[in-house]
């Protein structure tokens, strides 16, 4: 669990604090370009002890990786505060029981480590490609802890050697999911789906989902050859034929998704990036309700982000019906103009909600 988190020198961050994180819920608000997204990734980041895989989800998640020459690679430039990739340039992510940093190294910084790094092991890379390393990337935990450097090139591109290295050596991470904005992936629910049933918790999730469709009495997943060609499929009660998820439009997928989610994110973390999106504002207290106590239950703190003030009245609501959920609720506010979060308790987004106060 964080209780703070602080950001220097990462994206468009030069110094910001998020106090007073609440266990459960932490809904990050603000304008377009504030850096709610941002916040997300600096949890998904601290969280993962900066492992490079974790680099290159934030990285191909915003599609930062044009020009790539393979799939093993990643362009971490835009993770510099100011967009600058050269010695020197540093970002660190702290909260009140570890500190991750990156800074990058000139190859004489790096020294002997260096003639380590074979980059032409890759079956795929001709002779004839220029894979030089410019810089090092250094990833450290605290002041004087552990630390691994991997190689990367003068635009920012974090080299293959790295991948080939961290996937042996590296740190395994705790779960963190991340629930993007959009359609989320049928494979990825799938894989969740087999989590469901090995739990034996099919019809809890089936129940959940009857917020949106009070008629579904079961959930489905079919599969033609791979995974990637998954089928998601709900039956009603009654019986008859089996409908696509498809059918009832994007907020029952995303519904399903964020539910799903919550299922291999125990004891870990999940962010959600536009929580609301797909979802009609007179479901958000029941949505919000569903995950508070699935949440709860599975020992997962959440950090969502929204634009919709209609989603934090969703939450204010659910306060007034439950106020013994206040106590696991806060909104964050961020804003340019300051070094930190604006903080809202359960209590005050109630109270803000009841006299019409827009919080974003």
């Amino acid at each position: 669990m964080l209780k703070t988190l602080a950001m220097r020198g990462f994206r468009g961050f030069k110094s910001y604090v998020l106090n007073d994180l609440t266990r459960v819920v932490n809904l990050i608000v603000g304008k377009n370009n504030c850096g709610k997204t941002t916040v997300l990734e600096a949890v998904e980041l601290l969280a993962s002890n900066g492992h490079p895989a974790a680099l290159a989800r934030v990285a191909r998640r915003r599609r930062e990786t044009l020009g790539l020459r393979l799939r093993y690679e990643a362009n971490i430039s835009h993770l510099f505060s100011g967009h600058v990739c050269e010695p020197g340039i540093r970002f660190e992510l702290t909260s009140e029981r570890q500190k991750k940093s990156a800074t990058i190294l000139s190859l004489d910084e790096v020294g002997e480590d260096a003639d380590l790094w074979d980059l032409r092991s890759h079956p795929g890379i001709d002779e004839d490609d220029e894979l030089e390393p410019d810089f090092g990337l250094r990833i450290a935990t605290g002041d004087d802890g552990p630390a691994n450097v991997f190689p990367m090139d003068k635009d920012g591109t974090l080299l293959y050697d790295a991948w080939r290295r961290s996937m042996r050596n590296g740190p395994s991470e705790p779960p963190v999911r991340f629930l993007e904005l959009g359609s989320p992936v049928e494979h990825t629910m799938h894989d969740a789906w087999n989590e469901v049933i090995a739990e034996g918790r099919e019809d809890e999730i089936s129940r959940d989902m009857q917020i949106l469709v009070p008629e579904i009495a079961s959930i489905h997943f079919l599969t033609s050859g791979t995974m990637r060609d998954s089928t998601t499929l709900v039956g009603l009660r009654g019986g008859g034929r089996r409908m696509p998820i498809g059918s009832y439009g994007d907020g029952l997928r995303r519904l399903l998704a964020l539910r799903l989610a919550l299922q291999g994110a125990n004891h870990g973390f999940l962010l959600i990036d536009e929580i609301d999106a797909g979802l009609h504002w007179t479901v958000m207290e029941d949505v919000w309700r569903l995950l508070v106590e699935a949440a709860t239950e599975a020992d997962v703190q959440v950090f969502a982000t929204t634009h919709s003030q209609d989603c934090i009245r969703g939450l204010g609501s659910l306060v007034k019906s439950r106020p013994d959920l206040a106590q696991h609720l806060s909104v964050q506010k961020v804003h340019t103009s300051l070094y930190h979060s604006v903080r809202f308790d359960g209590e005050q987004i109630a109270i803000a909600v009841e006299q019409e106060i827009d919080l974003r």
